[in-house]
């Protein structure tokens, strides 16, 4: 554990404040559950993601999109990316998003970006676009809540997002949602 040099008193009903720094730097909004984590020798604090405690779930829905589609599959929370699969995708599991996929994904939009169309794909992290010319970015709702989001890419400039994707897509956000109803 890393030592931050900040004290919080628990008060009378056994809260305590998590300072406005340390939720800036772990994107903790108001209302963003925690989950509580205890080692021996101490209490830890982590932002819960419904999406990464799925137990291989979301690698078996993103491998099914990309052996449907041919093309690479993301999929990620409103933080990271947990899931990816295609040629040449792995080192993008546990980067953060950027903020507009995480802009995309907390208003409940979905993003259809084909080159041939004159569109312009949007950065998968805040430093990559990996040179992706083609991409579906679209949320993970459950309860009109989106969780996160499923991402279709390619780098083709003859290829475009077809409607079989999007349907398909939308189908495995719903896989997906179920798994918390």
């Amino acid at each position: 554990m890393k030592a931050t040099g900040i004290v919080r008193r628990v008060d009378v009903l056994g809260r305590v404040v998590v300072p406005k720094e340390i939720r800036k730097i772990f994107n903790i909004g108001e209302g963003d559950p925690l989950e509580i984590f205890t080692e021996k020798d101490g209490i830890i604090l982590k932002k819960y993601s419904p999406l990464s405690n799925m137990d291989g779930v979301a690698d078996d829905v993103s491998f099914a999109l990309f052996r449907q589609t041919g093309k690479c599959v993301f999929i990620c929370d409103k933080d990271v990316f947990i899931s990816a699969s295609g040629s040449g995708v792995k080192e993008i599991l546990g980067k953060e998003i950027s903020k507009q996929v995480y802009s995309l994904i907390t208003n409940r939009q979905t993003l259809v970006c084909s080159f041939e169309d004159g569109g312009a794909p949007i950065m998968l992290t805040e430093n990559e676009s990996f040179g992706f010319l083609n991409q579906l970015i679209m949320p993970i709702r459950v309860n009109d809540e989106a969780v996160g989001s499923i991402i279709i890419c390619d780098k083709s400039k003859e290829s475009r997002i077809s409607t079989g994707e999007i349907e398909l897509t939308e189908l495995a956000c719903e896989v997906l949602a179920g798994r918390f109803r």
